[in-house]
């Protein structure tokens, strides 16, 4: 049963399978990209203190970032256009401004739900939260132990950015302001960058695990519905309740 309530949220409740799979080609251009971007950035900040010895190969990833970076804006913008339609087209939802996911998105996504578990007879406090554990079992059994630590990366590469900034400013002369702003600013960027990066590679795998559909990133979206809709369900028992006395009420009368 429990299979099955996945695979229809899979199916029919997903971000994806509500609105970008209507573009596919623009969405998994994207996705790549974002790979890409994400890769390339981390190369290219590996590979900085190499310039000082003469090796140029940081240069390369840098353009790669560059360009992938300026496509990745541009098919962002689009994917949020057409997103815009495709709510406007499929499900009458009409955005005018700002980002295409709105709170008339999240409540059509959450009733869905809420309907096919009614479908099912499951729609209750008690059967939810035997879900969430039977999930959260799932999900146990199937987490994969993580093979990135980014605090280990930014321990074992600031020695070598630290002794590279040395060298750099070692190269500047004392006289030139402007190339002492610019190193300056150019540091602050990457420092940037490299916090951007760390902070959000997580969310980068899990938009791969969106698009290529992995089993246990939609088990954890499902289970985040659930427990979201057992914190509504009181409200919606009350009301029932209290809809229910108002009829038996004016039955007596």
């Amino acid at each position: 049963m429990l299979d099955e309530l996945i695979n229809y949220y899979k199916e029919n409740l997903t971000v994806y399978s509500l609105v970008f799979k209507y573009m596919k080609l623009t969405y998994s251009l994207n996705t790549y990209l974002l790979i890409v971007l994400l890769s390339s950035g981390y190369l290219m900040i590996f590979t900085l203190p190499l310039l000082i010895i003469g090796i140029e190969v940081a240069k390369y990833f840098t353009i790669v970032f560059v360009v992938a970076l300026f496509l990745s804006i541009l098919i962002v913008a689009n994917i949020s256009r057409r997103a815009k339609v495709v709510l406007r087209k499929h499900y009458g939802i009409d955005v005018k401004k700002g980002i295409w996911r709105t709170a008339d998105f999240d409540t059509m996504q959450t009733q869905m739900l809420i309907t096919y578990l009614e479908s099912k007879n499951v729609y209750s406090k008690e059967k939810l939260e035997k879900m969430i554990i039977f999930l959260e079992k799932e999900i146990q059994r199937s987490k994969t132990p993580s093979f990135l630590a980014p605090s280990i990366f930014i321990a074992l590469f600031i020695p070598a950015w630290s002794q590279s900034i040395i060298f750099l400013f070692k190269g500047i002369k004392n006289d030139d302001i402007n190339q002492v702003i610019l190193l300056i600013a150019a540091l602050m960027g990457v420092s940037f960058f490299i916090a951007l990066a760390v902070g959000t590679y997580k969310k980068i795998i899990h938009m791969g695990q969106d698009f290529f559909m992995i089993e246990s990133n939609i088990k954890k979206k499902f289970l985040l519905e659930i427990e979201d809709l057992i914190l509504k369900l009181p409200d919606v028992e009350a009301n029932m309740d209290v809809k229910s006395n108002v009829v038996l009420i004016r039955s007596r009368r």
